[in-house]
């Protein structure tokens, strides 16, 4: 289905506030780090993931409609989510891309508990 002029403000639109939220808090975790991976980088890609799971089920369950995905999954996640920072972190040395490579694991593991927990609480709400 072709990209329509809406759903790309929309996409936009969850973009510019998934920036706002990443810069948030970043500045409010800035100080915290994790081994070589900061703190802010491990709470804005593990919260993406799982929400972007759930996010994912609740399309497949028809609770949001396509333009609503593309702005939260694609927009505002897409936005608020890095994981370019990755390359930052793994030229760390061994630890960092340890640590880069398990964060990623976890990521995969959130995305599917998000998607799980999203398809069990929103077919319970029919």
């Amino acid at each position: 289905m072709p990209l329509g002029l809406r759903d790309a403000g929309a996409v936009a639109t969850g973009g510019c506030a998934g920036t706002w939220v990443r810069v948030g808090l970043d500045t409010l975790l800035a100080p915290a780090s994790f081994g070589a991976l900061a703190v802010s980088l491990v709470v804005v890609n593990l919260t993406g993931a799982f929400l972007l799971g759930w996010i994912q089920s609740a399309k497949e369950t028809r609770r949001v409609s396509a333009r609503s995905s593309a702005a939260l999954g694609t927009g505002f996640l897409g936005a608020m989510t890095t994981y370019s920072s990755f390359i930052a972190a793994s030229s760390s040395g061994v630890s960092g891309i340890v640590c880069a490579l398990v964060l990623l694991a976890v990521g995969v593991l959130a995305a599917l508990a998000g998607l799980a927990l999203g398809h069990r609480f929103l077919r319970r709400q029919r």
